[in-house]
């Protein structure tokens, strides 16, 4: 695996698990955590090789709750940067599902959320948003999918809604990466639709402007 030969790795891992799992090992304790941990990287690296119905079946010979929740994690944030985004959804949703850890839960949401927005999704994707921020309001993920939000209802033409969504997202907290972006959105959505709201932002781009000469 250090040497990246994957194939290789794949086939020694496989043997093991074969043996590891036979009925004179089940019993031993130590068989059973190397067929764990052997199951764990194996899945890894079906998912690394893009074979990502065969991570899933190693994922799923996982024991423990909290180990297969980790490493589904991880396979999802493999398969959405091979853009297998049904796989990065499906696994993200797990997680989120499954985990008790916020921030595991929080960064599940926000995978699952752009997942759906690759696939095209944009309902679900909003739904998803909106679950996000009522479940974790104060969120660094919940600044990022406000913004997405915004940013799609734009897109959409939906003016009003996607000011609204700035407006929140401004309001909420002017340190947030998104806030430059979301403050110049929101100009030019005042300058098509309601000028008369544009002497609103005053303030915001002064707060911008002492944060930015104060670093």
């Amino acid at each position: 695996i250090k040497q990246n030969r994957l194939a290789d790795a794949t086939t020694s891992l496989e043997s093991f698990l074969d043996i590891a799992n036979s009925s004179e090992n089940l019993a031993n304790k130590t068989s059973s955590t190397e067929a764990n941990n052997a199951a764990t990287n194996l899945a890894l690296i079906y998912a690394k090789r893009q074979n990502m119905q065969s991570a899933e079946s190693c994922a799923n010979r996982i024991v423990g709750s909290q180990r297969k929740i980790q490493t589904l994690l991880q396979l999802a944030e493999i398969a959405f940067a091979a853009k297998q985004f049904r796989y990065a959804a499906e696994w993200f949703s797990r997680v989120a599902s499954k985990t008790d850890d916020k921030t595991q839960k929080s960064k599940a949401m926000l995978g699952y959320i752009w997942s759906q927005k690759e696939l095209g999704n944009i309902e679900s994707t909003l739904v998803g948003v909106d679950r996000l921020i009522q479940s974790f309001p104060d969120s660094d993920e919940a600044a990022d999918a406000l913004y997405l939000k915004a940013v799609l209802l734009e897109k959409a033409d939906n003016h009003l809604d996607a000011a609204k969504a700035y407006e929140n997202l401004l309001a909420n907290d002017l340190k947030n990466k998104h806030a430059e972006k979301a403050v110049l959105a929101l100009t030019n959505l005042y300058r098509k639709n309601t000028p008369d709201k544009l002497k609103t932002l005053t303030p915001i781009y002064a707060q911008l402007i002492a944060s930015t000469q104060s670093q």
